[in-house]
Order: structure tokens, then C-alpha cells, then sequence
């Protein structure tokens, strides 16, 4: 418990049933509210709850995620976690561009995001 609040841990990367437990935890809340980017952000929205950023942007670092004793008793997982998101990472950001972006100016974008999930 963070400041007086509960939080839930829904799922760890080896869970199989993880993604639909995930679900159904979020979809028995209309709000979500965190202050850091992560995969939960796209599975709130995913699953039809909204999602606030509120509170001091906290940035994910490397050393955060290793000492944590998940990835302390696996190794091997913590250096994927570090080769995959910590290497070559770039912010790209589109000024002015509309919240539907991605579909007024899918031109601009996808040539971007294909480019991503090739690297």
C-alpha cells in the first residue's frame, strides 16, 4: 500500500492467464489513474476504462526494474528487459497533431511505426 491506497497486481510476464485476469480487473473500473507510461495504459483504454496521468512523471530506469526480486531471481529475463527498452530508445513526439492521428495522418505515422517494430 502506496500513501493509504491499494493497488493490484494483476498479472507477471509468465502468467498465462495473466491478460484475462488484467481484464477483468480493469474493466470493473470506469477510471484509472497512474503517473507513469507502461502497458497497463493500453490495456485500461483497451478495455474501455479512461485513463488520467496525474502526480510528477515518474521515468522507468534501468535499475528500477533490475532490483526488483523477479528479476533478481531471473537474470537472463532482466537483461531482455534491458535490451528491449532501455537500447536505442528515442521519444518521438508530433506537435500540433489531433488525438486521431493515427488516422488523419497515418502517411506521416506508419512509415514511423513500421520502422519501430522492425528495430
Amino acid at each position: 500500500m502506496l500513501s493509504g491506497i491499494p493497488w493490484v497486481c494483476g498479472a507477471w510476464i509468465n502468467d498465462r492467464n495473466g491478460l484475462v485476469r488484467m481484464q477483468r480487473i480493469i474493466r470493473s473500473f470506469e477510471f484509472a489513474t497512474t503517473n507513469i507510461i507502461g502497458s497497463h495504459v493500453a490495456y485500461a483504454a483497451y478495455c474501455g476504462c479512461r485513463v488520467a496521468f496525474y502526480g510528477e512523471n515518474q521515468e522507468l530506469k534501468i535499475d528500477d526494474v533490475l532490483s526488483h526480486p523477479y528479476y533478481r531471481a531471473n537474470p537472463k529475463l532482466g537483461e531482455h528487459v534491458h535490451d528491449r527498452m532501455f537500447n536505442n530508445a528515442k521519444l518521438k513526439v508530433y506537435p500540433g497533431y489531433p488525438h486521431g492521428m493515427l488516422t488523419i495522418h497515418a502517411d506521416v505515422l506508419n512509415p514511423d511505426i513500421l520502422e519501430f517494430i522492425r528495430s
